[in-house]
């Protein structure tokens, strides 16, 4: 299937969701994004969410046990969905919404002529849950997933590729560190224009940039916090 470049007056339908819970210091994922990016979802907190969800009427339904059957039985559809990405990052959803602190995202990122590019990006303020966090995700690519390691250096960044031959569509992997944030990106090329973001070299646009990144911004903001 060949992807098309996507026309930019689409990307308020693409643009996924922006959970309006206050912003984590320094850059967010936004700031470190490609303007190419087609879908993103940012929770500030994940662990803050959670707890405020349970709080809400649909929260308080959910744990209804008339109720339960239905919502295991809408999870379980989205199995396909969530093994998918388990498999391409090592990890599983409900581990990553189990992090503790910091700012949580997914993106896809339009790379010409390739699959869109899976975008995960983590706020931890723990070094040892990080480097337990990105070893647990290179052990489940070397033996599960055919996948064999490589370090590479972006701008002083290490990057760790794991890449792998096939008809698979997911032919590398790559996971890198910049400062609290965890980045874990199924393109090295992205990674590349992430870490290039970060440190504001080059002339790449990052997705908060676009004015139209901005009029969704605004309109998912609420009364009483700044959006994410």
């Amino acid at each position: 299937m060949k992807w098309l470049s996507p026309p930019w007056w689409c990307v308020p339908l693409l643009l996924s969701t922006v959970v309006p819970w206050a912003r984590a210091e320094g850059p967010g994922a936004a700031d470190c994004l490609p303007d190419s990016t087609v879908v993103y979802l940012s929770i500030a907190d994940s662990a803050d969410l959670a707890a405020r969800l349970k709080q809400t009427s649909i929260g308080q339904m959910l744990q209804d046990e008339q109720v339960r059957p239905l919502y295991e039985h809408m999870h379980g559809s989205l199995t396909p969905i969530l093994e998918q990405i388990q498999k391409q990052v090592g990890m599983s959803v409900d581990d990553m919404l189990k992090i503790p602190n910091g700012e949580l995202s997914l993106a896809l990122v339009y790379v010409p002529a390739l699959t869109p590019c899976l975008v995960v990006m983590m706020d931890i303020d723990d070094q040892k849950m990080i480097d337990q966090l990105l070893d647990r995700g290179a052990a489940v690519l070397s033996s599960e997933a055919g996948f064999t390691s490589a370090q590479e250096e972006a701008e002083g960044v290490s990057l760790r590729v794991f890449s792998r031959t096939g008809n698979d569509p997911i032919s590398e992997i790559v996971q890198l560190q910049l400062e609290e944030k965890v980045v874990i990106t199924t393109s090295l090329r992205v990674a590349r224009q992430i870490v290039g973001l970060w440190k504001e070299t080059g002339d790449q646009t990052a997705l908060r940039q676009l004015d139209v990144f901005q009029d969704v911004l605004a309109h998912c903001q609420s009364s009483s916090t700044p959006a994410a």
